[in-house]
């Protein structure tokens, strides 16, 4: 199963962030399939992210069209919103999941 987040760009260009272990990585896809691996090439942009906002800070350094802000700022969005959701669940449910552990 892909966790990756594909971005196509304006420009041409494709940006995936990859998971790697607990960190985040941005690239650019530079090229069709190579039919020998069956892997796409890719050049790796900036660093390691912690979080996976940081990996969508690292996408907003491009030159982007004002529909792909608006596309990131949607991105961020569902990731927080998804991030309070989860967050909520466990304090909500912290003392039943405490005692079902003893």
């Amino acid at each position: 199963m892909e966790n990756n987040i594909c971005i196509a760009l304006d420009c041409g260009a494709t940006l995936e962030i990859l998971p790697i272990g607990t960190r985040f990585q941005v690239v650019e896809v530079i090229g069709d399939q190579d039919s020998w691996y069956g892997k796409q090439k890719t050049r790796t942009v900036g660093n390691l992210h912690n979080t996976i906002w940081g990996a969508i800070e690292e996408v907003r350094r491009y030159d982007l069209a004002q529909y792909e802000m608006l596309s990131l700022e949607e991105l961020l969005s569902a990731v927080s919103s998804t991030n309070n959701k989860i967050k909520e669940y466990f304090e909500y449910h912290s003392e039943y999941l405490a005692h079902t552990v003893m």
